[in-house]
């Protein structure tokens, strides 16, 4: 059970967490973006990625910072106000991989593993915008950038 006791300075939005729900025993002061928020959403999402149950699509798509599904569920919880919520989107839009970490939190050791695989290997892909054109110039390859080189 997650005891909370709330800063009395109004101006702090601040938690006292014990034992989030992931069972994981911690003592200190957070703010409320923090570790409470994030066991209560590992906690949420922890049947998603257990027992090796990880979706490629899904993880291309966290990769890609599509993250609507999960911002979906965790305002449509009724556990976070909007501002929180606004919070874990806006964080989750900037750095992608915490939403990943926050889904393996309770996942098993080979699953954390396959997946950061994946994530690395989806990192060496470029973009569409990024990739070079391999040119033959002269009997050379060389890689240039489309419409930014000349042959004269």
């Amino acid at each position: 059970m997650t005891q909370h006791l709330h800063s009395r300075r109004p101006d702090r939005d601040v938690r006292l967490c014990e034992i989030g729900p992931s069972g994981r025993k911690g003592r200190g002061v957070v703010s409320a973006s923090s570790n409470c928020i994030e066991n209560y959403i590992a906690a949420m999402f922890a049947y998603e990625f257990m027992d090796g149950g990880v979706d490629l699509d899904s993880l291309e798509r966290i990769h890609r910072g599509d993250v609507r599904d999960w911002v979906g569920a965790v305002a449509g919880s009724g556990l976070f106000t909007n501002a929180q919520v606004a919070r874990v989107d806006a964080g989750w839009r900037h750095d992608p991989k915490s939403l990943l970490d926050t889904l393996l939190s309770e996942a098993d050791e080979m699953t954390v593993k396959r997946c950061e695989m994946t994530w690395a290997a989806l990192d060496r892909i470029e973009s569409p915008a990024e990739r070079r054109e391999l040119v033959a110039v002269g009997g050379y390859s060389a890689a240039v950038a489309p419409a930014s080189t000349t042959i004269a």
